[in-house]
C-alpha cells in the first residue's frame, strides 16, 4: 500500500514537472516570436494578442493550461507573473520584462481612455459634477388653479390677431382627434419661463414637482450631436407607422411597444414599416441601436442634471418591476456615433426607459396622461426648434403648458422639461414654418400591463423570454 503511495506520489511529481517544462517551453516559443514581442508593445486590447497566444500553444503538448482563443494570453501572463524573474531561463525573463511593461502600458491606456470619457462626459453634461447647476436653481413655487388655463381638451394658440388655425385633417377614424381650439388669456397664466432660464417648479401647498426646465441640456458638444440626432430622428419617423395621425406634425414609438390596440402584447419596434423591418432592410440593427444610443445618451444627461426624486421614481418603477431598457443589444451600454473621428462607448450606464418616441413638428391639444404607478414623469429633449427666417423665439408657438398652475415654457433648442404628466398639459400651435424635433419617453399603464402579461406567459411556458436584462457591473454615474 505505501509502495502504491509512494509510486502515485511520484507519478504527480513527473506529471507536474512535465506541466512545468511545457509550460516554459511556451514561454520560450514566445520569447523568441518576433511579431509576438511587437505585438506586444503595440496593442493593449488582449483579443489579438489571446489569439496569437493560443495559436502558438498548439505547438507544446503538454503545458499544464486550459486555454482558448479568448483567455489564452491572459492565463500565461498571469502564471508567468507569479515566478521571480531571476529564476527563470535567460529568454523567458525577456518575456516576463515584456510582460511588466504591457501591464504599465495597458495601466495607463486605461487611465487615458478613462480621463477621455470623463473629460467628454464632462462637456456634454452628464458627468455626476452637472447636478451642481440644477442644484443651485431657486424653486418657483405656484398655487393650483381653480379653473385651469389654458382650457383643456383643446388646441392652445397664441397669436390672437390673424385667422383661426384650422383642425387637422382627420386620417385615421380609429385614433385620437381634437378641433377645437381657444385662444390663450395671458392675464390668466401664473408664469412663464422664458426661453432663457432654466426652472424647477413646485406646488406652493404640497412642495411637490410640477415641472423642471433644464436649458443648454447637452454642453459644449450640442453642435455635433444636433445634426446627427435630427437626422436620425428624421430617418426613423419615415421607417415607422405613426403613433398620432390625426394632428399636425408626426409622432412616432421606438424602443418596446405594447401592440396594436386590439392585440396588446411586448415586443420591440412593433411599429416599423414592413419595408424596413429586420429581414428586409440590411441597415435595421445600426439603425435600432442608434436609436438606443440617442436614448442612453438623453437617459444619461438627464440621471445627470435632473432632481435626485425624479430619478429615483424612474429607476424604482423599472427595477422593481425588472422592466428592460431601450437597449436594443440588451448591454448597458452606448456608444457616441456623432464621434465618428473619435469613437468612444460608455459602458454601465443605466439606460432610458423603454417607452420612448420621435416627434417632429408636433403639437398636442390640452390633456392629461395616465402613468405607471407611483412614477408620473414624462421628459423631453427639444433638439431642434428653426424657421426660415431664422426666428425661434416664444411668438413662433410651440410652448408647452401645464393648465393647472397657468404654466407655459418657453421652448428652445436644447432644452430638457420633465413634467407631471397627470396634469393637463399640451404643446400649442406654431406658426412662421416653424420646425421642431425631439424625443420624449414616458412609462405609461399600457406598457405596465402588456410587461406584466408578458411575464406571465413567460412564467407559464407560453412563449420563450427574449428581455431578460443582461445584468452588468453599473457604475455610480
Amino acid at each position: 500500500m505505501f509502495s502504491n503511495s509512494k509510486a502515485r506520489k511520484g507519478s504527480n511529481r513527473a506529471a507536474k514537472e512535465r506541466k512545468l517544462q511545457g509550460f516554459l517551453n511556451l514561454c520560450a516559443i514566445l520569447a523568441e516570436d518576433q511579431d509576438f514581442l511587437i505585438l506586444l508593445t503595440e496593442c493593449t486590447d488582449p483579443a489579438p494578442l489571446n489569439t496569437h497566444v493560443f495559436m502558438r500553444a498548439l505547438e507544446v503538448t503538454d503545458h499544464g493550461l486550459k486555454l482558448s482563443k479568448t483567455n489564452a494570453f491572459t492565463k500565461v501572463k498571469t502564471l508567468l507573473g507569479s515566478y521571480s524573474c531571476n529564476k527563470l531561463p535567460a529568454p523567458i525573463q525577456v518575456l516576463h520584462q515584456s510582460f511588466r511593461v504591457h501591464t504599465s502600458n495597458t495601466k495607463k491606456s486605461r487611465l487615458r481612455a478613462e480621463f477621455r470619457k470623463n473629460r467628454t462626459a464632462k462637456r456634454i453634461g452628464f458627468h455626476p459634477t452637472a447636478s451642481l447647476l440644477i442644484n443651485s436653481i431657486k424653486p418657483i413655487y405656484l398655487s393650483k388653479l381653480s379653473t385651469p388655463h389654458p382650457t383643456p381638451k383643446a388646441y392652445v394658440y397664441e397669436r390672437i390677431l390673424g385667422p383661426k388655425p384650422k383642425a387637422p385633417k382627420v386620417t385615421d377614424t380609429s385614433c385620437g382627434k381634437c378641433d377645437t381650439f381657444l385662444p390663450l388669456t395671458e392675464s390668466k397664466l401664473q408664469c412663464t419661463i422664458p426661453s432663457t432660464d432654466s426652472a424647477i417648479i413646485r406646488d406652493q401647498n404640497t412642495k411637490q414637482i410640477i415641472a423642471v426646465v433644464i436649458r443648454d441640456f447637452a454642453k459644449d458638444y450640442y453642435d455635433y450631436i444636433k445634426p446627427w440626432a435630427v437626422e436620425l430622428i428624421n430617418d426613423s419617423i419615415n421607417r415607422r407607422t405613426l403613433s398620432q395621425r390625426n394632428g399636425p406634425g408626426k409622432l412616432a414609438r421606438v424602443g418596446v411597444t405594447d401592440g396594436p390596440r386590439n392585440a396588446r402584447v411586448f415586443g420591440w419596434s412593433r411599429s416599423i414599416k414592413q419595408k424596413f423591418r429586420k429581414d428586409r432592410c440590411s441597415d435595421h440593427d445600426i439603425h435600432e441601436r442608434n436609436i438606443s444610443a440617442l436614448f442612453g445618451l438623453f437617459y444619461s444627461l438627464l440621471r445627470a442634471q435632473a432632481p435626485p426624486e425624479i430619478i429615483q421614481d424612474l429607476e424604482k418603477a423599472m427595477t422593481t418591476a425588472g422592466l428592460p431598457r431601450l437597449d436594443f443589444d440588451r448591454r448597458m451600454q452606448f456608444p457616441l456615433p456623432f464621434m465618428s473621428n473619435n469613437p468612444m462607448t460608455f459602458y454601465g450606464y443605466p439606460l432610458s426607459p423603454p417607452e420612448g418616441y420621435i416627434a417632429r413638428n408636433f403639437a398636442k391639444q390640452i390633456h392629461v396622461d395616465k402613468h405607471w404607478i407611483n412614477c408620473p414623469w414624462g421628459v423631453y429633449w427639444n433638439l431642434k426648434r428653426e424657421t426660415p427666417t431664422g426666428d425661434n423665439t416664444m411668438r413662433c408657438g410651440a410652448n408647452f403648458f401645464i393648465s393647472d398652475y397657468g404654466l407655459r415654457i418657453a421652448n428652445s433648442e436644447n432644452v430638457c422639461v420633465i413634467w407631471n404628466i397627470a396634469l393637463w398639459h399640451g404643446t400649442s400651435w406654431y406658426y412662421d414654418g416653424l420646425e421642431h424635433v425631439g424625443i420624449a419617453f414616458v412609462l405609461s399603464p399600457s406598457t405596465e400591463n402588456a410587461w406584466k402579461d408578458y411575464k406571465a406567459r413567460v412564467e407559464r411556458g407560453e412563449i420563450e423570454d427574449g428581455f431578460t436584462v443582461i445584468q452588468e457591473e453599473i457604475d455610480e454615474h
